[in-house]
Parts: C-alpha cells; structure tokens; sequence
C-alpha cells in the first residue's frame, strides 16, 4: 500500500512491527529499511517519521492514565495506543473507505 500524504510504501506486517514490535529490525522482515517518506513528498529527511519504541508509547500514556483517574475516566488500554499510533500513520489509508 502506498500513503498518498507522503509516499511511504509499506504494508501491513512492516507498520505492525514499527509500532509494536520493538525488537524487530527492517532486517527481520526482509527489508533494507523500515518504508519511510518519499523524498519527492517530503524533501526534508529530518521531517521523517521516527520509530518509537511500544514500552516508551506506554510509559506516556501512565502520565495521561493517571489525569484520566482523576477525572473518573477509563485508562488509555494497550490495544487503544496501538490503534491510534497505526491509524496515524499509513495504514490510515488501507482502513479508511474509497470515498473517505
């Protein structure tokens, strides 16, 4: 699948393992590089999407689960962060529908 925002070319497995698999390697899954943003759509290398590890993304999201506890709301749950953290990215563009 191609991102039209930016040009990353990737797929499924390969945004899976960037977002939660913090241990795999581009190399593990046959790849010389995680897929990045085409240069023609975004010149600026320095502008790239940087991997984040999963247990860093969960140490953030503690600081918000405890304003959510006082405020008497439902934590942040580990399958909501994965969620966010791929829709934002290009697999954004393989869950939305042709007219979205």
């Amino acid at each position: 699948m191609r991102d039209s925002n930016y040009g990353i070319m990737t797929n499924s497995k390969a945004e899976w393992a960037f977002v939660v698999e913090s241990e795999k390697t581009p190399e593990d899954l046959g790849l010389s590089r995680w897929p990045a943003e085409s240069e023609e759509k975004l010149p600026n290398r320095s502008h790239c999407r940087a991997r984040t590890p999963f247990a860093e993304l969960m140490e953030r999201a503690a600081k918000y689960n405890e304003q959510l506890k006082e405020a008497n709301q439902p934590p942040l749950v580990e399958e909501e962060l994965i969620a966010g953290n791929l829709y934002t990215g290009p697999v954004r563009a393989a869950l939305q529908p042709p007219f979205a």
